[in-house]
């Protein structure tokens, strides 16, 4: 039973863990209806789609710029 309860707690702090990040992530990702919480595969596709617009951005940016 002492396990059990052991192991119960590493998942309850794992879980609390992998939450606290997907709030923290929430937090820089740019959505609509800020007052509607993100699903966690919702926020995992925004920031997709965020990290795309961004690498979309220097993509453009370093295209200009010569580096020789």
């Amino acid at each position: 039973p002492q396990v059990v309860e052991k192991r119960n707690a590493r998942e309850r702090k794992r879980v609390q863990t992998v939450n606290g990040a997907f709030v923290r992530l929430r937090k820089f990702i740019p959505y609509e209806n800020r007052h509607k919480r993100l699903s966690k595969v919702k926020t995992l596709r925004k920031a997709i789609e965020y990290i795309d617009h961004l690498q979309a951005m220097l993509g453009q940016d370093f295209e200009g710029s010569s580096t020789a």
